[in-house]
């Protein structure tokens, strides 16, 4: 019986722990991935249309995470609970997104901060005259 606690105790409790912790980063990473990918993926698709026109979009940023645009890219971090292979040292993981390059197309980012969640954030993407703007409601 004794045998039986301490091995719980020892290998199975830590275990559970790694886990869980895991658990909760992949679901953070994937949260912040998401909506990096969907602003970047209307953006893109804001820029690539013929004539002007405006998209709203929203995006849930969870806690722990944070997401920019700076230039033609979208920026996304999540710090996590363990260590993960592709994060550095202090476990802040970190993707960008490109956007749509073109000579003839200006993409301006009014929201060079950093957004940090837990946060439900609306942008609007419009396309004036052939440039692109992104800002946050």
């Amino acid at each position: 019986m004794v045998v039986i606690l301490l091995f719980m105790q020892t290998i199975i409790l830590p275990s559970v722990d790694v886990a869980v912790s895991s658990a909760r980063d992949v679901k953070k990473v994937s949260e912040i991935y998401f909506a990096a990918e969907k602003l970047a993926d209307t953006i893109n698709y804001v820029a690539s249309s013929s004539g002007d026109t405006i998209h709203n979009v929203s995006v849930y940023i969870p806690e722990g995470a944070a997401l920019w645009c700076e230039g033609i890219v979208i920026r996304m971090t999540a710090v996590l609970e363990r260590a993960a292979v592709g994060c550095d040292s202090s476990m802040d993981c970190e993707k960008t997104f490109p956007l749509v390059e073109s000579p003839s197309l200006d993409i301006s980012c009014s929201t060079p901060q950093t957004i940090n969640g837990p946060k439900m954030q609306k942008y609007t993407i419009s396309k004036i005259e052939g440039d692109v703007f992104v800002q946050p409601k």
